[in-house]
């Protein structure tokens, strides 16, 4: 992100980088301050985070401060301030340098709900793979075909 970008705008870069669809209520909390885009019938903040510049932190190398996006589900990100660079002409900001995997699908319960989802996969992967075992020792041409009972449930979108 570039320094002069706002409050507001890392906000809405973060959504984008999660797949978010910018409903939820959301919050940072930087220097014992709460910031944020309001959304109706939401938290009220004190500042305007379209006014709100990064450069106003004056962020140390590895600083970190906390990103808090729908309080229901109740994520909680720390935003780690990584580097100083400065900026090239030629590249569009803000920009990406890494990541891994993707990101969790919006509503799906929160972090412990996902990782539950997640850790469910494998063990119905091993159910699938038991079954077609089965089915390949009996010789049941039939069976390996039938796909209706053998789909995994729609729980690994992360």
């Amino acid at each position: 992100m570039r320094s002069d970008s706002t409050v507001a705008d890392l906000h809405y870069t973060l959504q984008i980088a999660f797949g978010c669809s910018n409903v939820q209520l959301n919050r940072f909390h930087i220097h014992g301050q709460d910031y944020g885009v309001y959304h109706d019938r939401g938290v009220c903040f004190s500042t305007d985070p379209h006014q709100v510049r990064l450069r106003d932190f004056q962020y140390r190398i590895n600083e970190r401060f906390l990103y808090e996006y729908d309080f229901g589900d109740c994520w909680q990100h720390e935003v780690h301030v990584e580097a100083h660079v400065a900026l090239e002409d030629r590249r569009s900001y803000p920009w990406c340098v890494g990541g891994h995997r993707r990101a969790p699908p919006e509503d799906c319960g929160g972090p412990l709900a996902f990782m539950a989802q997640r850790d469910e996969v494998p063990l119905q992967v091993e159910d699938l793979l038991d079954e077609i075992r089965v089915d390949l020792h009996a010789n049941d041409i039939e069976a390996r075909f039938d796909l209706g009972p053998r789909t995994l449930t729609n729980c690994a979108n992360g």
